[in-house]
């Protein structure tokens, strides 16, 4: 059973070997970038040894990529690497779709092709023994067939033709030895085809596990982010209920949505730490309810504030009125004591010659005339009008800056 599957598999990697090869015959001969597949069949002429095809696998399915993009009229100017470490230009092939997916199919056809290649030499190889045998054999008939004219023809060469036979004798033994030569090579080849159709059914189940676990994570991690985001918001609503927090809200919902489409945004270039980065975010969230919290203030604390600040400016207002008052009171005792005396003054200095008297009364003409008017006016005024007078003043003042900051606190 083993047998038949073994042969099975190593019928369909020859057919598939020989196909390609044909392929980049034709594709060196005919096409516009012929240059570049006869490079591809040197390479191949060269490297497909056993023993350092594991070596250059990788830079013949590289150079296979660029003949495959070239030939399809692609950009190579992405991807083409002049570096002569192979692992970083096969490293440069991923952020290419295109040319990561020729990557991974001209891959295993590389060992196929130069399985082909083999299998012709060692045909050709067997060719030349087998010519070569048959040439032995066709002498060894034709010595044969002289050998028997001769016994007819040369009775007396008995000697001579026992010589012969053991000339024949010795031809047998070595095409013995080739013929056993011949079957183990033969063995050899089939080992090598088993091997390499092993090694290929090997790398195809290494691919699909690969396969397998990528499409897994890109799930879960897919999952985990719906459920994160999600999970984020409504925590951030129910947080932002209260009071205290709830003007943070908006603030919360951008920033969250900002931080969404950055992380998306690197992760589509890079890998990068979420956990890390989902931390950060958060703490930046409970930072900014925090300060919102502290800051938080409610219109009745401020309107209090204000009604006590409007009463102490109203105490201040009274206490200045009525200082203010005793001043005037002060200042009008003043100037009646000072009328007093000039009058005084008058009646002594009315025995002064005409002259001093003309100028004295004239002065003090003057002066009655202003201290008169001051009298009046002194008099005249009424402490209750000049209250309500300091009031309207004050209030005048005062009214607008309250004004200002209940409208600073509205806003």
């Amino acid at each position: 059973m083993l047998l038949i599957v073994s042969s099975f598999c190593s019928g369909d990697v020859f057919d598939n070997g020989r196909q390609k090869y044909e392929q980049i015959l034709s594709l060196s001969s005919s096409s516009t970038t012929s240059t570049c597949w006869q490079k591809v069949l040197i390479m191949l002429q060269k490297y497909c040894s056993i023993d350092e095809l594991d070596k250059y696998q990788s830079t013949i399915a590289y150079q296979f990529t660029l003949c495959h993009l070239s030939t399809m009229n692609d950009d190579l100017s992405n991807i083409l690497c002049l570096q002569n470490n192979i692992e970083l230009c096969v490293e440069n092939l991923h952020q290419h779709m295109n040319a990561f997916i020729a990557y991974t199919e001209f891959y295993p056809f590389v060992q196929s092709v130069c399985y082909v290649l083999r299998q012709k030499s060692y045909q050709s190889e067997l060719t030349s023994r087998l010519t070569i045998f048959l040439n032995n054999s066709q002498e060894t008939i034709t010595k044969l067939i002289s050998s028997i004219h001769l016994q007819h023809q040369l009775t007396d060469r008995i000697k001579y033709q026992q010589y012969i036979q053991e000339t024949i004798v010795n031809n047998a033994i070595k095409l013995k030895q080739l013929a056993r030569t011949n079957m183990d090579k033969t063995q050899d080849i089939l080992n090598n085809v088993i091997e390499a159709a092993r090694h290929e059914y090997n790398l195809l189940q290494q691919i699909c596990a690969l396969s397998q676990t990528i499409q897994t994570v890109v799930r879960i991690t897919c999952t985990y982010s719906f459920w994160f985001y999600a999970l984020s918001m409504f925590t951030i609503y129910i947080m932002t209920i209260p009071k205290r927090t709830n003007r943070a809200r908006s603030f919360l919902f951008c920033g969250m949505f900002i931080y969404v489409l950055i992380e998306r945004y690197y992760q589509m270039s890079s890998i990068i730490n979420s956990y890390q980065w989902r931390s950060i975010s958060w703490t930046c969230c409970l930072l900014i309810l925090i300060h919102f919290a502290y800051k938080y203030q409610s219109r009745k604390e401020i309107h209090n504030e204000q009604l006590c600040r409007l009463n102490d400016n109203l105490i201040q207002t009274e206490a200045t009125f009525h200082r203010v008052s005793r001043e005037l009171k002060r200042a009008r005792s003043k100037s009646r004591s000072r009328s007093h005396s000039i009058r005084l003054r008058q009646r002594e200095n009315k025995n002064i010659s005409s002259l001093i008297q003309h100028k004295t009364q004239f002065i003090d003409h003057t002066e009655n005339k202003e201290n008169i008017q001051q009298d009046n006016l002194i008099d005249d005024e009424d402490d209750q009008s000049f209250l309500n007078h300091t009031n309207k003043r004050h209030f005048s003042l005062l009214v607008p800056r309250s004004l200002k900051s209940t409208r600073i606190f509205l806003a």
